[in-house]
């Protein structure tokens, strides 16, 4: 609604203007906030998923439908549906219902394109999810083995090559091969 907002960690919902910010709800376990479907969604560390219309914060999603995980990454995907990096996994909320996409430990940053999706953790690298009508989802891992330079990443940033890779050792470029694979 052409305001900027902050979610601040240990203060909760902040509103930015020109002369410094506003607390629009004290909320201190506020860590994400996406913007989608004229809502701003604020993922928190144990209270779930909230939203904010521009007047009142309510509750959508109890920490439950997450595995009880942090909500550390909220991304508008198409048709109303928002993708979430959570302390457990992935998870996919539609129509107020979330969905685990795969389980994952310590979701960091999260990167949804068309059918693709992309996840930064602390414990497996950068996984990458797709799903197979016949299989379900398929999920890979971008790892020390595969030229990353640690299994701990924290943020996926995309770009025209690919996507940039930050890790606890350094950043990184991810682009997939003009190779194609043989057997």
């Amino acid at each position: 609604q052409g305001a900027k907002y902050a979610a601040v960690s240990g203060l909760g919902l902040a509103q930015i203007g020109p002369g410094g910010y506003t607390v629009r709800h004290a909320e201190p376990s506020a860590i994400s906030l996406c913007p989608a479907g004229g809502k701003l969604w604020i993922g928190t560390s144990d209270k779930g998923l909230l939203s904010y219309d521009g007047r009142v914060v309510k509750p959508e999603l109890s920490p439950d439908n997450f595995a009880g995980g942090a909500v550390r990454r909220i991304v508008e995907g198409t048709g109303g549906t928002l993708w979430i990096g959570a302390e457990r996994g992935v998870f996919r909320v539609t129509e107020g219902r979330a969905e685990r996409i795969f389980e994952a430990e310590d979701v960091r940053d999260l990167y949804v394109d068309g059918g693709d999706v992309w996840a930064a953790t602390t414990t497996r690298g950068l996984l990458h999810a797709r799903r197979d009508e016949r299989f379900g989802w398929l999920v890979s891992s971008v790892a020390f083995e595969q030229g990353l330079p640690s299994e701990k990443a924290f943020s996926i940033l995309p770009t025209e090559e690919g996507l940039l890779i930050a890790t606890n050792r350094g950043v990184v470029t991810y682009k997939t091969s003009a190779v194609a694979p043989r057997i």
